[in-house]
Protein backbone atom coordinates (compact mmCIF):
# COMPACT_ATOMS: atom_id res chain seq x y z
CA UNK A 1 0.00 0.00 0.00
CA UNK A 2 1.13 3.52 -1.15
CA UNK A 3 0.28 6.63 0.08
CA UNK A 4 -3.06 7.04 2.02
CA UNK A 5 -5.64 10.02 1.69
CA UNK A 6 -8.07 10.70 4.03
CA UNK A 7 -11.54 12.15 4.18
CA UNK A 8 -13.70 13.09 7.55
CA UNK A 9 -17.53 13.49 7.50
CA UNK A 10 -19.29 15.53 10.61
CA UNK A 11 -22.62 15.62 11.68
CA UNK A 12 -25.11 16.49 14.79
CA UNK A 13 -27.70 14.00 15.85
CA UNK A 14 -31.42 15.05 16.72
CA UNK A 15 -30.23 14.87 20.45
CA UNK A 16 -27.40 17.56 19.88
CA UNK A 17 -24.82 15.32 19.74
CA UNK A 18 -21.77 15.83 17.72
CA UNK A 19 -20.61 13.02 15.55
CA UNK A 20 -17.25 12.15 13.05
CA UNK A 21 -16.09 9.53 10.49
CA UNK A 22 -12.75 9.31 9.46
CA UNK A 23 -12.16 7.28 6.21
CA UNK A 24 -9.08 6.18 4.65
CA UNK A 25 -8.90 5.67 0.79
CA UNK A 26 -5.60 4.31 -0.92
CA UNK A 27 -4.95 2.10 -4.07
CA UNK A 28 -4.02 -1.03 -3.19
CA UNK A 29 -1.38 -3.45 -4.83
CA UNK A 30 -4.65 -4.96 -6.87
CA UNK A 31 -4.74 -1.53 -8.44
CA UNK A 32 -8.26 -1.18 -7.15
CA UNK A 33 -9.19 1.92 -4.86
CA UNK A 34 -10.31 0.43 -0.89
CA UNK A 35 -11.51 2.74 1.65
CA UNK A 36 -11.98 1.98 5.24
CA UNK A 37 -13.40 3.49 8.07
CA UNK A 38 -11.10 4.42 10.57
CA UNK A 39 -13.05 6.17 12.73
CA UNK A 40 -16.42 6.73 13.95
CA UNK A 41 -17.16 7.98 17.03
CA UNK A 42 -18.86 10.91 19.35
CA UNK A 43 -16.76 14.57 20.18
CA UNK A 44 -17.10 17.67 22.17
CA UNK A 45 -18.22 19.49 19.37
CA UNK A 46 -17.46 20.25 15.96
CA UNK A 47 -14.93 23.06 16.74
CA UNK A 48 -11.73 22.44 14.75
CA UNK A 49 -9.78 22.17 17.85
CA UNK A 50 -11.93 18.95 18.48
CA UNK A 51 -11.81 17.51 15.16
CA UNK A 52 -8.44 17.95 14.30
CA UNK A 53 -7.88 15.79 17.75
CA UNK A 54 -10.10 13.56 16.55
CA UNK A 55 -8.38 13.14 13.33
CA UNK A 56 -5.01 12.78 14.86
CA UNK A 57 -5.96 9.98 17.34
CA UNK A 58 -7.54 7.88 14.08
CA UNK A 59 -3.49 8.41 12.42
CA UNK A 60 -2.08 7.77 15.66
CA UNK A 61 -4.40 4.52 16.48
CA UNK A 62 -4.11 3.28 13.09
CA UNK A 63 0.04 3.97 11.97
CA UNK A 64 -0.36 5.88 9.31
CA UNK A 65 2.48 7.71 8.71
CA UNK A 66 2.18 7.71 5.19
CA UNK A 67 -0.85 10.60 4.15
CA UNK A 68 -1.27 12.43 0.96
CA UNK A 69 -4.48 14.20 1.61
CA UNK A 70 -6.88 15.03 3.96
CA UNK A 71 -10.33 16.59 2.67
CA UNK A 72 -12.57 18.23 4.58
CA UNK A 73 -15.81 20.21 4.10
CA UNK A 74 -15.00 24.19 3.61
CA UNK A 75 -15.59 25.20 6.77
CA UNK A 76 -13.67 28.01 8.63
CA UNK A 77 -13.47 25.53 11.93
CA UNK A 78 -11.89 22.89 9.58
CA UNK A 79 -8.90 25.11 9.04
CA UNK A 80 -7.69 25.07 12.76
CA UNK A 81 -8.46 21.19 12.49
CA UNK A 82 -5.91 20.92 9.41
CA UNK A 83 -3.24 22.97 11.31
CA UNK A 84 -3.57 20.49 13.71
CA UNK A 85 -2.69 17.76 11.96
CA UNK A 86 0.02 19.41 9.76
CA UNK A 87 1.54 20.02 13.18
CA UNK A 88 1.08 16.22 14.23
CA UNK A 89 2.61 15.00 10.39
CA UNK A 90 5.30 17.78 10.89
CA UNK A 91 6.75 16.43 14.36
CA UNK A 92 6.70 12.96 13.14
CA UNK A 93 8.59 14.53 9.41
CA UNK A 94 5.38 12.82 7.12
CA UNK A 95 4.56 15.58 5.49
CA UNK A 96 4.81 15.62 1.27
CA UNK A 97 6.77 19.02 0.13
CA UNK A 98 5.96 20.74 3.03
CA UNK A 99 2.10 19.98 2.94
CA UNK A 100 1.28 22.13 -0.05
CA UNK A 101 -1.38 19.68 -1.39
CA UNK A 102 -2.71 18.22 1.63
CA UNK A 103 -5.26 20.14 2.48
CA UNK A 104 -8.25 19.25 -0.25
CA UNK A 105 -11.72 21.21 -0.28
CA UNK A 106 -14.59 19.08 -0.18
CA UNK A 107 -15.93 19.71 -3.59
CA UNK A 108 -19.32 18.31 -3.14
CA UNK A 109 -19.56 20.84 -0.15
CA UNK A 110 -18.47 23.87 -1.79
CA UNK A 111 -21.54 22.93 -4.49
CA UNK A 112 -23.82 22.91 -1.26
CA UNK A 113 -23.25 26.41 0.14
CA UNK A 114 -23.06 27.80 -3.53
CA UNK A 115 -26.87 25.91 -3.58
CA UNK A 116 -27.80 27.13 -0.30
CA UNK A 117 -26.82 30.45 -1.10
CA UNK A 118 -29.66 30.45 -3.58
CA UNK A 119 -32.27 28.58 -1.10
CA UNK A 120 -31.66 31.67 1.16
CA UNK A 121 -34.30 33.59 -0.71
CA UNK A 122 -36.84 31.64 1.31
CA UNK A 123 -34.48 30.90 4.17
CA UNK A 124 -37.37 31.37 6.72
CA UNK A 125 -39.94 29.07 5.27
CA UNK A 126 -37.37 25.86 4.77
CA UNK A 127 -36.11 26.50 8.10
CA UNK A 128 -39.81 26.22 9.88
CA UNK A 129 -40.39 23.22 7.98
CA UNK A 130 -36.92 22.12 9.12
CA UNK A 131 -37.62 22.84 13.02
CA UNK A 132 -41.23 21.55 12.60
CA UNK A 133 -39.90 18.21 11.77
CA UNK A 134 -36.96 18.13 14.24
CA UNK A 135 -39.89 19.32 17.18
CA UNK A 136 -42.20 16.23 15.82
CA UNK A 137 -39.58 13.59 15.33
CA UNK A 138 -37.36 14.41 18.71
CA UNK A 139 -40.65 12.96 20.97
CA UNK A 140 -42.23 9.52 20.93
CA UNK A 141 -45.48 11.51 22.53
CA UNK A 142 -45.87 13.83 19.84
CA UNK A 143 -45.25 11.70 17.01
CA UNK A 144 -47.70 9.31 18.31
CA UNK A 145 -50.47 12.29 18.05
CA UNK A 146 -49.33 13.30 14.83
CA UNK A 147 -50.27 9.72 13.88
CA UNK A 148 -53.20 10.39 15.00
CA UNK A 149 -53.74 13.43 13.07
CA UNK A 150 -52.63 11.59 10.11
CA UNK A 151 -55.39 8.59 10.78
CA UNK A 152 -58.02 11.67 11.26
CA UNK A 153 -57.72 13.46 8.13
CA UNK A 154 -57.30 10.20 6.06
CA UNK A 155 -57.79 10.07 2.34
CA UNK A 156 -56.94 13.94 2.57
CA UNK A 157 -53.66 13.28 3.00
CA UNK A 158 -52.60 11.56 -0.68
CA UNK A 159 -49.03 11.16 0.36
CA UNK A 160 -46.54 7.44 1.46
CA UNK A 161 -43.62 9.39 1.92
CA UNK A 162 -42.60 9.73 5.18
CA UNK A 163 -41.57 12.78 6.71
CA UNK A 164 -37.68 12.92 6.77
CA UNK A 165 -34.90 15.54 8.32
CA UNK A 166 -32.49 17.35 6.48
CA UNK A 167 -28.86 17.85 6.76
CA UNK A 168 -28.05 21.13 6.11
CA UNK A 169 -24.71 20.08 4.52
CA UNK A 170 -26.48 18.50 1.90
CA UNK A 171 -28.89 20.33 -0.20
CA UNK A 172 -30.70 17.71 -2.04
CA UNK A 173 -31.46 16.22 1.02
CA UNK A 174 -33.42 19.69 1.99
CA UNK A 175 -35.50 19.01 -1.24
CA UNK A 176 -36.33 15.65 -0.31
CA UNK A 177 -37.16 16.67 3.02
CA UNK A 178 -39.25 19.52 1.20
CA UNK A 179 -41.03 17.03 -0.98
CA UNK A 180 -41.73 14.66 1.54
CA UNK A 181 -43.54 18.30 4.26
CA UNK A 182 -45.46 19.71 1.43
CA UNK A 183 -47.54 16.48 1.16
CA UNK A 184 -48.33 17.13 4.83
CA UNK A 185 -49.04 20.48 4.60
CA UNK A 186 -52.95 20.13 6.08
CA UNK A 187 -51.69 18.01 8.69
CA UNK A 188 -49.26 20.42 10.40
CA UNK A 189 -52.23 23.25 10.12
CA UNK A 190 -54.57 20.56 11.82
CA UNK A 191 -52.00 19.69 14.19
CA UNK A 192 -51.37 23.36 15.39
CA UNK A 193 -55.09 23.79 16.33
CA UNK A 194 -55.24 20.79 18.36
CA UNK A 195 -51.76 20.78 20.50
CA UNK A 196 -51.51 24.86 21.92
CA UNK A 197 -47.32 23.57 22.37
CA UNK A 198 -46.65 23.28 18.83
CA UNK A 199 -46.74 26.82 17.79
CA UNK A 200 -45.68 27.75 20.80
CA UNK A 201 -42.64 26.12 21.19
CA UNK A 202 -41.62 26.92 17.66
CA UNK A 203 -42.32 30.77 18.02
CA UNK A 204 -39.52 30.53 20.89
CA UNK A 205 -37.07 29.31 18.30
CA UNK A 206 -35.16 32.19 16.21
CA UNK A 207 -33.92 32.42 12.91
CA UNK A 208 -31.89 35.75 12.08
CA UNK A 209 -33.33 37.20 15.32
CA UNK A 210 -36.42 36.85 14.73
CA UNK A 211 -39.63 33.77 16.11
CA UNK A 212 -39.65 31.02 13.44
CA UNK A 213 -43.18 29.66 14.45
CA UNK A 214 -44.81 27.03 12.58
CA UNK A 215 -45.10 27.18 8.56
CA UNK A 216 -47.88 29.26 7.41
CA UNK A 217 -49.43 29.27 4.20
CA UNK A 218 -47.16 31.73 2.61
CA UNK A 219 -44.28 29.12 3.28
CA UNK A 220 -46.01 26.33 1.43
CA UNK A 221 -46.24 28.36 -1.52
CA UNK A 222 -42.42 28.97 -1.39
CA UNK A 223 -41.68 25.44 -0.64
CA UNK A 224 -43.55 24.19 -3.70
CA UNK A 225 -41.93 26.67 -5.90
CA UNK A 226 -38.64 25.60 -4.79
CA UNK A 227 -39.24 21.80 -5.49
CA UNK A 228 -40.17 22.96 -9.05
CA UNK A 229 -37.39 24.45 -9.62
CA UNK A 230 -35.05 22.22 -7.98
CA UNK A 231 -36.68 19.32 -9.57
CA UNK A 232 -36.85 20.07 -13.06
CA UNK A 233 -34.01 22.38 -12.82
CA UNK A 234 -35.75 25.71 -13.37
CA UNK A 235 -33.15 28.37 -14.22
CA UNK A 236 -34.24 31.00 -11.38
CA UNK A 237 -32.09 33.85 -13.06
CA UNK A 238 -32.32 36.13 -9.67
CA UNK A 239 -30.85 32.30 -7.81
CA UNK A 240 -28.15 32.12 -10.22
CA UNK A 241 -26.19 35.55 -10.19
CA UNK A 242 -25.62 35.41 -6.56
CA UNK A 243 -24.81 31.75 -6.96
CA UNK A 244 -22.29 32.77 -9.75
CA UNK A 245 -20.95 34.79 -7.51
CA UNK A 246 -20.93 32.33 -4.74
CA UNK A 247 -18.61 29.88 -6.84
CA UNK A 248 -16.74 32.45 -7.46
CA UNK A 249 -15.42 32.58 -3.86
CA UNK A 250 -14.02 29.50 -3.91
CA UNK A 251 -12.91 28.75 -7.61
CA UNK A 252 -11.49 31.99 -8.82
CA UNK A 253 -10.14 34.60 -7.46
CA UNK A 254 -9.73 37.86 -9.94
CA UNK A 255 -6.79 36.40 -12.77
CA UNK A 256 -5.56 33.87 -9.97
CA UNK A 257 -6.10 30.48 -9.05
CA UNK A 258 -8.08 31.17 -5.78
CA UNK A 259 -5.48 30.25 -2.52
CA UNK A 260 -8.80 28.22 -1.05
CA UNK A 261 -8.80 25.49 -3.68
CA UNK A 262 -5.66 23.29 -3.76
CA UNK A 263 -4.16 22.90 -7.12
CA UNK A 264 -4.04 18.80 -6.52
CA UNK A 265 -7.53 18.49 -8.26
CA UNK A 266 -6.07 20.12 -11.75
CA UNK A 267 -3.06 17.47 -11.42
CA UNK A 268 -6.02 14.91 -10.76
CA UNK A 269 -7.99 15.92 -14.18
CA UNK A 270 -4.25 16.27 -16.18
CA UNK A 271 -3.76 12.43 -15.24
CA UNK A 272 -7.45 11.54 -16.52
CA UNK A 273 -6.38 10.02 -19.93
CA UNK A 274 -9.50 11.99 -21.16
CA UNK A 275 -8.85 14.66 -20.12
CA UNK A 276 -5.00 15.52 -20.28
CA UNK A 277 -3.11 18.74 -19.68
CA UNK A 278 -5.00 19.89 -23.48
CA UNK A 279 -8.49 20.19 -21.40
CA UNK A 280 -7.13 22.25 -18.24
CA UNK A 281 -5.68 24.38 -20.68
CA UNK A 282 -8.90 24.70 -22.68
CA UNK A 283 -10.94 25.36 -19.44
CA UNK A 284 -8.16 27.61 -17.80
CA UNK A 285 -8.08 30.11 -20.64
CA UNK A 286 -11.50 30.41 -20.97
CA UNK A 287 -11.92 30.98 -17.24
CA UNK A 288 -9.11 33.83 -16.97
CA UNK A 289 -8.31 34.76 -21.25
CA UNK A 290 -5.47 33.41 -23.40
CA UNK A 291 -2.69 35.26 -21.58
CA UNK A 292 -2.91 34.50 -17.54
CA UNK A 293 -4.65 31.05 -18.83
CA UNK A 294 -1.24 29.90 -20.21
CA UNK A 295 0.68 31.17 -17.18
CA UNK A 296 -1.48 29.12 -15.29
CA UNK A 297 -1.16 25.91 -16.97
CA UNK A 298 2.75 26.64 -16.26
CA UNK A 299 2.16 26.89 -12.52
CA UNK A 300 0.08 23.48 -13.13
CA UNK A 301 2.84 21.89 -15.24
CA UNK A 302 5.47 22.84 -12.76
CA UNK A 303 3.47 21.74 -9.79
CA UNK A 304 3.22 18.25 -11.53
CA UNK A 305 6.74 17.89 -12.09
CA UNK A 306 7.06 19.09 -8.54
CA UNK A 307 5.04 15.84 -6.88
CA UNK A 308 6.51 13.37 -10.25
CA UNK A 309 10.06 14.35 -8.53
CA UNK A 310 9.18 13.75 -4.76
CA UNK A 311 8.15 10.03 -6.06
CA UNK A 312 10.46 9.17 -8.52
CA UNK A 313 13.58 7.21 -7.27
CA UNK A 314 16.58 9.21 -6.80
CA UNK A 315 18.84 7.35 -9.33
CA UNK A 316 19.95 9.73 -12.13
CA UNK A 317 18.97 7.50 -15.00
CA UNK A 318 16.12 6.32 -13.77
CA UNK A 319 14.94 9.77 -13.01
CA UNK A 320 15.87 10.77 -16.55
CA UNK A 321 13.65 7.49 -17.51
CA UNK A 322 10.63 8.96 -15.32
CA UNK A 323 11.05 12.65 -16.73
CA UNK A 324 10.79 11.10 -20.24
CA UNK A 325 7.82 9.26 -19.06
CA UNK A 326 6.14 12.17 -17.58
CA UNK A 327 6.90 14.49 -20.79
CA UNK A 328 5.73 11.51 -23.35
CA UNK A 329 2.13 11.12 -21.15
CA UNK A 330 1.33 15.29 -21.06
CA UNK A 331 2.24 15.09 -24.77
CA UNK A 332 0.24 12.69 -26.02
CA UNK A 333 -3.38 12.97 -27.33
CA UNK A 334 -5.98 12.58 -25.02
CA UNK A 335 -7.66 8.71 -24.84
CA UNK A 336 -10.87 9.10 -26.41
CA UNK A 337 -13.50 7.06 -25.03
CA UNK A 338 -17.29 6.64 -26.26
CA UNK A 339 -20.03 8.34 -25.04
CA UNK A 340 -21.64 5.43 -24.01
CA UNK A 341 -18.78 3.92 -22.26
CA UNK A 342 -18.27 7.36 -20.24
CA UNK A 343 -19.95 6.07 -16.77
CA UNK A 344 -18.62 2.64 -16.88
CA UNK A 345 -14.64 4.03 -17.96
CA UNK A 346 -12.27 2.10 -15.31
CA UNK A 347 -9.37 4.89 -14.86
CA UNK A 348 -7.51 2.74 -12.34
CA UNK A 349 -7.21 -0.08 -15.12
CA UNK A 350 -6.30 2.20 -17.77
CA UNK A 351 -2.90 3.32 -15.81
CA UNK A 352 -2.37 -0.37 -15.09
CA UNK A 353 -2.58 -1.84 -18.89
CA UNK A 354 -0.39 1.80 -20.14
CA UNK A 355 1.80 1.67 -17.27
CA UNK A 356 4.12 -1.12 -19.24
CA UNK A 357 4.40 0.42 -22.75
CA UNK A 358 4.74 3.68 -21.41
CA UNK A 359 8.43 2.75 -19.37
CA UNK A 360 9.07 0.56 -22.53
CA UNK A 361 8.56 3.66 -25.15
CA UNK A 362 10.46 5.75 -22.38
CA UNK A 363 13.43 3.73 -21.42
CA UNK A 364 13.85 2.99 -25.57
CA UNK A 365 13.96 7.41 -26.27
CA UNK A 366 16.62 7.24 -23.01
CA UNK A 367 19.07 4.91 -24.70
CA UNK A 368 18.92 6.54 -28.07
Amino acid sequence: MGRVSITTDCWTSLNNNSFICVTAHYIGKDWILHKKIINFSKIDSHKGDDIGAAIVKSLTDWGLNHLFSCTLDNASQNDTAIDAVQTHMEQNNINILGGKYFHVRCAAHVLNLIVKDGLKEIGISIRRVRETVRWLKSSPQRWGLWEKILDYLGDKIDSKKKLCMDVPTRWNSTYLMLESAISYAEAFTTFGITNSSFGKDLRERMYDDKPIGPPEEGDWVNVKKMISYLKNEYDVSSMASRMRLKIGKYWLEGTELNVKMNKILYMAAVLDPRQKMKHVETCLKLLYGNARGLEMVKEVRDSIRELFVFYSVSDDDEDSSNQTELDIYLTDRRHKVPREEMASFDLLKWWIDEMAPMRQRAMSMVQE
